[in-house]
């Protein structure tokens, strides 16, 4: 006999002795033996619920908000009730007498609506010193999201793990794994949802799958590809790899076997019962440490047939290994953001070749870090045939860039070093622009430049009018045979910002390039009709004729059409539309910049 989800999850908190909210629902077993039974005790289990569940929302276990705005919701015990309810259940403190229940009005059917606008639900799991409450808060949850109306306001979860020193070892409190698990499962059945999984709390260790003193990693071990060392962390409960035909086999990826890890749990399994609708799944931290793995490993074996967005944000130094073994056959947007680590470009570059679906890669970095280099890179298919828009910092943006052969259908390329500490490096967006169009043929159609404003940038973008030799210090290439092979380009956004504040970068940085430059940077561009520029490029010692200047730009980019200034918001362009060639400056220009 099928049975609806709410009960389902109602029998697995309520029959197992060791998962036993309180000594009520013990007295109350009997209520999941017959469907009237259960029918006349649900308000009073309800009741039971929405208590544990407004007790975590008070603390800082739960937070229930208005989607998109991380605005925490005020309700009390009744909403939650309703919540927990649905529509066909009379809340308990409506219910007369005092067994909680009115044989008269049994199973009263009124219409109580559940939320009635999106919701967000910020969930933070304890993994250690856990107590019998949290489990029974994160099972009351499982009832929560198990309610159809429920569902159908859900727009993200926030799933945030509580680490300690000790990794390796699991909470002692019996059901915390089960209720986890079942909870990351219901929530990867669900397709509107958006998913990030956070693990907080661990000290973050220097260098890849090392600690400070060299040693390995619990849980990592040395790969070798080529002349470079790599390491990677085991794969948890249960392997992903060869468990479905979405994932890359040990052959396939050029890896040796690798030993089957214990297991976390006896009860741990990577197979999920319910299917997977997951469409985006954001991954922060250390996610990829060993008391966290196998809900990772069931979750991407849940949604590798229907995940589309997957984001690695900061995550610990085990993806190294893993994100080569993950295939995802309708994945078209894939994020990946380090800071003051190291980073494998050979697991980047070996993930790509095996999802060729990709639309859209982002992979930028911030802070200190190490990008290693992987010989072994050239024996794969290095095409992405699908990539339509690329964006990166120019530190793994070039190694990126120069391990493939083409990006046959590439349309906007972002080049954007705003994170990088210190002084700008223009050699390297030069050498980047040099190669892509050779790279992106003639599909390219957009390119986004973010700008330092160091005291080199003025003289580089000059060098993109001229033919002579760069005077600058480290002489930097001419830009101008560089930029006259981006014919195709028809969009160009120039954005500027000044480097992080350092004792040495504050030496050099600058107030702006000078108009007349900007303008002939912008006509090097063969076939530029359209550019938004940062007001905050040109410099700022002249900004008071800058209103005059602008029109410049007409006899410097003979096929520029459309000209906009962006405010110093630095999101939008200023109010009054484009200037267009052959009409009046939007005059709200003349005192907004």
């Amino acid at each position: 006999m099928e049975l609806p989800e709410e009960l389902i999850s109602e029998i697995f908190l309520n029959l197992q002795e060791d998962v036993l909210l309180s000594e009520r629902l013990h007295d109350l077993r009997v209520a999941f033996t017959c469907k009237a039974l259960y029918r006349m005790f649900h308000p009073h289990i309800v009741s039971i619920q929405a208590g544990k569940l407004l007790w975590a929302t008070l603390g800082t276990k739960l937070r229930i908000e208005h989607s998109g705005t991380r605005r925490p919701m005020r309700f009390v015990d009744e909403d939650i009730q309703i919540a927990l309810g649905g529509s066909g259940w009379e809340p308990s403190s409506r219910i007369r007498g005092t067994s909680g229940v009115d044989n008269k009005q049994e199973g009263l059917p009124v219409h109580t609506g559940g939320f009635t606008s999106p919701i967000d639900i910020r969930l933070t799991v304890r993994c250690c010193s856990v107590g019998k409450r949290d489990v029974e808060a994160i099972w009351c949850l499982n009832s929560l999201i198990s309610r159809e109306d429920v569902v159908a306001q859900l727009r993200r979860v926030r799933v945030v793990f509580r680490l300690d020193s000790q990794l390796g070892a699991l909470p002692s409190q019996p059901g915390w794994e089960t209720g986890v698990s079942r909870l990351l499962e219901k929530i990867g059945g669900m397709d509107q949802v958006e998913l990030e999984v956070t693990g907080m709390g661990a000290s973050k260790k220097k260098g890849l799958g090392r600690n400070n003193g060299g040693e390995m990693l619990p849980g990592t071990r040395d790969v070798q590809h080529g002349s470079q060392t790599l390491h990677s962390g085991t794969m948890g409960a249960t392997s992903v790899a060869g468990k479905a035909g979405h994932l890359r086999s040990d052959k396939q990826s050029h890896r040796q076997p690798e030993p089957t890890p214990q297991p976390l749990s006896s009860q741990s399994s990577t197979k999920a019962a319910i299917q997977g609708h997951l469409t985006s799944l954001r991954l922060n931290g250390h996610v990829f440490r060993p008391i966290l793995r196998s809900f990772v490993d069931q979750l991407i074996y849940q949604s590798s047939s229907s995940l589309t967005n997957l984001q690695l944000h900061g995550c610990d130094l085990a993806w190294t290994d893993t994100l080569p073994q993950w295939m995802f056959p309708k994945l078209s947007h894939f994020t990946i953001e380090m800071a003051d680590s190291d980073i494998s470009l050979h697991a980047i570059v070996s993930f790509l070749c095996s999802n060729l679906s990709i639309l859209e890669v982002k992979i930028t970095t911030s802070g200190v870090v190490n990008i290693l280099q992987a010989p072994g890179i050239t024996s794969l298919a290095r095409t992405l045939p699908n990539l339509q828009r690329l964006h990166g910092t120019p530190e793994i943006l070039l190694p990126l860039i120069r391990s493939f052969m083409s990006f046959l259908n590439l349309e906007d390329v972002i080049i954007d070093e705003s994170n990088i500490i210190g002084l700008g490096n223009l050699g390297e967006i030069t050498e980047i622009l040099s190669h892509l169009p050779l790279l992106g043929g003639q599909a390219l159609r957009k390119l986004s430049l973010n700008l330092p404003l160091v005291e080199q940038i003025e003289e580089w973008m000059s060098s993109a009018s001229s033919s002579g030799d760069s005077a600058l210090p480290h002489s930097l290439p001419v830009l101008s045979s560089i930029l006259s092979g981006f014919r195709d380009v028809k969009y160009l956004d120039l954005r500027a910002h000044t480097p992080p504040q350092t004792s040495i970068n504050y030496l050099w940085s600058v107030s702006g390039v000078g108009s007349d430059v900007i303008f002939k940077f912008v006509g090097a561009f063969p076939g530029v009709e359209e550019v938004v520029i940062d007001v905050s490029l040109f410099d700022s010692s002249c900004r008071d004729r800058l209103w005059q200047n602008l029109a410049g730009i007409w006899e410097r980019c003979v096929h520029l059409r459309n000209f906009w200034v962006r405010g110093k918001g630095g999101d939008e362009a200023l109010e009054g539309g484009p200037w267009t060639r052959g009409q009046e400056a939007p005059t709200i220009w003349s005192w907004a910049i």
